[in-house]
């Protein structure tokens, strides 16, 4: 091979040698533009999703409060209607305990003309039987036996009417204390019922702020402005 040959071979292999290296080097920049560029993808699947939760974080604190508000009402509605229950179960029981007491009255003053009755019957006896003895039965002993059996008769009335007397009061009593329950059972269910009412509200301003908050933090931690 002549000179001129030899140094025209030998230029066209560096050539190719350093068109392989370029290649090479081609390569390697288009590998680290593609993992890059993947890099770049996860990350921003991952902001995404983090922009995803924050932006559902807000409504979900929102729809929990007015949830939790919604059991408060219906917390105090149905405290309300036990409450009205007990106040119809105690009136009657007051009705109950007032006729009691006024067939305890009407029972007394029954036992009280028995009484009478027989304490009439029974003086009616003696001064019979005094008669047919043959003694006066007008003055001495006579007169005295039909004054203590008259005496022993209204003292019995006395204690019957007494007796049905405190029966009476007993039974007026638990009407009193019936009354005086269904009226506290009233009240009750006016006011569980409005604080019910009072409860969810305070429940749902409760979580409007804690909302609030929450997105004012996202607002200020959030450089990118990748959350609502």
């Amino acid at each position: 091979m002549d000179p001129i040959t030899a140094s025209l071979s030998a230029m066209f292999a560096s050539s190719a040698t350093a068109g392989g290296v370029a290649a090479g080097l081609s390569g390697a920049a288009a590998t680290a533009t593609g993992a890059a560029a993947t890099a770049g993808t996860m990350a921003g699947a991952a902001a995404t999703g983090g922009t995803l939760l924050s932006s559902l974080a807000t409504p979900m604190m929102i729809g929990g409060a007015a949830l939790n508000g919604l059991g408060a009402i219906q917390q105090g509605q149905a405290a309300s209607a036990a409450a009205g229950y007990n106040a119809k179960i105690a009136e009657q029981n007051a009705e109950v305990a007032t006729r009691n007491a006024k067939y305890a009255a009407a029972q007394g003053e029954q036992n009280i003309a028995s009484a009478g009755a027989e304490a009439r019957a029974k003086i009616g006896a003696t001064l019979v039987n005094q008669g047919a003895s043959g003694i006066d039965i007008n003055s001495g002993s006579a007169v005295d036996t039909r004054e203590s059996e008259a005496k022993l008769g209204m003292l019995n009335a006395l204690n019957i009417r007494s007796s049905a007397v405190r029966h009476a009061y007993g039974f007026e009593t638990q009407a009193v204390d019936a009354l005086a329950s269904a009226n506290l059972a009233k009240m009750e269910k006016s006011s569980t019922k409005t604080s019910g009412y009072i409860n969810a509200g305070s429940t749902i301003l409760g979580g409007l702020g804690t909302a609030a908050k929450y997105s004012n933090f996202l607002s200020r931690n959030d450089p990118l402005g990748m959350t609502i």
